[in-house]
């Protein structure tokens, strides 16, 4: 069968199509989050996982994926349906020499795109404690020669030791560091903190960070790098209901990242621009009791 033509369904002619697309994707995840559809897929599910790593080609990039959820992903990056403004950005901001972090890297779709935009002179920092996850990362990583990707198979906190990770059979992509309403299995994992990790002159450009709500603990890890790196731009998901299932409010967070000297800001998919806001801007526009709630939050030191 040519390459991708069981997936040519989701590709879309026009912006309607799209958007329909990314709303009935949103819908799919938001089921997987309810205990009676997870019970009830989770048989159909694992009987279709391959029996080996599926290789699929993104512009130059070869990726491989052995599950259902992150093949599909990978296809939909493919066709461009999961392509945002927030990509593009990303594509943007990072230049030459730069030294980028990853922080929740999966399997490495944005980690092979930093490396290329970093070049040989610059580095990329992929987090990913989960070990399936880490191992087509690097896998990813080898399969695009990449010599200045470093994978690190490590949870960012605020604090080094050990944590328990609650794994999403149905979502690769959604694994959490805290408890959930639903039936999940857990695994032990290591945990890093992003100032005890680096030496005190390492500089830091760009960090992409989206780690179901555990975003606000890597702040706490991170406060050193944040004051001493005055250029750092930090892209990080904000999810108020995520941010609650973690133990923290959305208010929390949001006073963090403005005590911590950053200019509040998000990007605006529909309007396909940065814009600034206040924290109740922010909160009003993500309800905390909505899993797929959320807006990218574009933070520049001030």
């Amino acid at each position: 069968m040519e390459e991708g033509r069981f997936f040519q369904w989701f590709v879309a002619d026009n912006d309607l199509e799209k958007n329909l697309n990314k709303f009935f994707l949103r819908v799919l995840f938001a089921l997987l989050n309810f205990r009676l559809f997870r019970l009830a897929t989770k048989p159909f599910v694992k009987s279709l996982r391959p029996i080996k790593d599926i290789l699929v080609k993104i512009e130059n990039y070869k990726m491989y994926a052995n599950t259902l959820d992150r093949i599909i992903v990978l296809y939909l990056w493919k066709f461009s349906i999961l392509e945002s403004y927030e990509s593009r950005i990303i594509k943007k901001i990072i230049k030459k020499g730069m030294i980028v972090l990853d922080i929740g890297a999966n399997i490495g779709y944005y980690t092979v795109q930093a490396a290329t935009l970093v070049g040989s002179k610059g580095k990329v920092f992929a987090f990913e404690p989960e070990l399936e996850n880490y191992s087509l990362l690097v896998k990813n990583i080898k399969a695009n020669s990449y010599n200045n990707i470093i994978p690190v198979q490590k949870a960012v906190s605020d604090k080094a030791g050990k944590t328990n990770l609650f794994l999403c059979e149905e979502n690769k992509g959604d694994h959490r560091i805290f408890d959930s309403d639903v039936d999940r299995n857990s695994i032990e994992v290591e945990t890093t903190r992003l100032d005890d990790f680096f030496p005190d002159n390492e500089h830091i450009d760009v960090i992409k960070m989206d780690i179901q709500g555990s975003e606000y603990l890597a702040l706490l890890g991170m406060e050193r790098i944040i004051k001493r790196n005055k250029r750092l731009i930090i892209i990080s998901e904000f999810s108020p209901y995520l941010l609650k299932r973690c133990g923290f409010s959305a208010e929390q967070f949001l006073n963090l990242i403005i005590n911590l000297g950053f200019k509040l800001q998000y990007i605006n998919e529909k309007k396909r621009r940065i814009e600034s806001a206040t924290p109740d801007n922010l909160i009003k526009m993500c309800d905390e009791n909505k899993l797929y709630d959320y807006v990218s939050l574009y933070l520049e030191n001030i």
